[in-house]
This record gives structure tokens, C-alpha cells and sequence, in this order.
């Protein structure tokens, strides 16, 4: 992908779906930093990355009969949904919740913000249907949809979990 062109696309006179990506990734950032601390964010991310492990692996929603593929890309969008409210709900009730009680630096919870929204948008754009991925737009696909983008937002969540949390 060219990086100009990603940038020269981007129009703020033009709202699309796209801008509407970046819109939720913005304000999700913003309502983490001022709502939760590092803790509750660490568990979110570890929350996440339990989820979409558990979706990416189950065999249930991908399967070939007679021949013919069936794939619900729906079906593992709320799968990932309900996994992630589930696991966030039980992994509070575990001996990881005394992580909850740390507020953190600011510097450290706007990364984990930042970290956290992208992740977020990056694991439920990667189950949206191809037709949607399609339609976002240039920047959104740079950012948050395939290879690389989906690796290096699952690594840098990991990677500032061990540095900062």
C-alpha cells in the first residue's frame, strides 16, 4: 500500500464508514483514558487476546458439508462479543483482579488506551465480512484490517502489557 495515497484519500469534508472507524478507535481511546486505569485496561487487552484466540480456533463456525464451504462472519463477530464480555466478567473474579486496583501514570494509560482501542477495532474488523472490510477505505486497511496491521497491534499490546503493566 502507498502511504501517500492512504493519507491524500482521507477526506474530512466526506464522511464514510471509514471516518466512522476512526471516529470509535478516537473516542474509545479517549473514554479508556478517562474512565479506567491501567489495570482494568491490562485486563481488557489480556481479555481480548484470550477472545479472539478462542474465535480464530473454533471449529464450529467455519465448515465444509458436501463440498460447499459455510462461514459465518456474523456468527463469530458476536461469538467474539460474548467471549469478550464473558472472559472480562470472569477474569475479574480471579486472583489477576488485584491488577484492577492500580491506577498507573497518565503517560501509561493513554498507551494502554491507544493500545487497547486499536486492538478492539483491529479484532472486530478482522471478523467483519470481506464486504465491509472492502468498503472502509484505504487508511482503515493500512491500520486495522490484514497482515500486518492485525500482527503488529496484537504485538504492541503485548509488548507494552510486559513494559508498563
Amino acid at each position: 500500500m502507498d502511504f501517500y495515497k492512504a493519507f491524500t484519500s482521507v477526506s474530512e469534508l466526506r464522511p464514510t464508514w471509514g471516518s466512522f472507524v476512526w471516529l470509535v478507535f478516537t473516542l474509545l481511546a479517549i473514554l479508556c483514558i478517562w474512565k479506567q486505569g491501567k489495570g482494568e485496561l491490562t485486563l481488557r487487552i489480556i481479555s481480548i487476546l484470550i477472545a479472539l484466540t478462542l474465535v480464530s480456533g473454533l471449529p464450529l463456525l467455519d465448515f465444509e458439508l458436501v463440498g460447499m464451504k459455510f462461514s459465518h462472519p456474523w456468527a463469530r463477530f458476536s461469538v467474539f462479543f460474548v467471549l469478550f464480555i464473558l472472559i472480562t466478567a470472569f477474569i475479574g473474579k480471579t486472583s489477576l483482579s488485584l491488577v484492577t486496583k492500580t491506577q498507573g501514570t497518565f503517560i501509561n494509560r493513554v498507551i494502554l488506551a491507544i493500545v487497547f482501542s486499536g486492538l478492539l477495532v483491529s479484532a472486530l474488523l478482522s471478523l467483519a465480512p470481506e464486504l465491509v472490510k472492502n468498503g472502509l477505505g484505504q487508511s482503515v486497511g493500512l491500520a486495522f484490517i490484514g497482515q500486518p496491521a492485525e500482527f503488529l497491534w496484537i504485538i504492541a499490546s503485548i509488548i507494552f502489557i510486559l513494559l508498563i503493566g
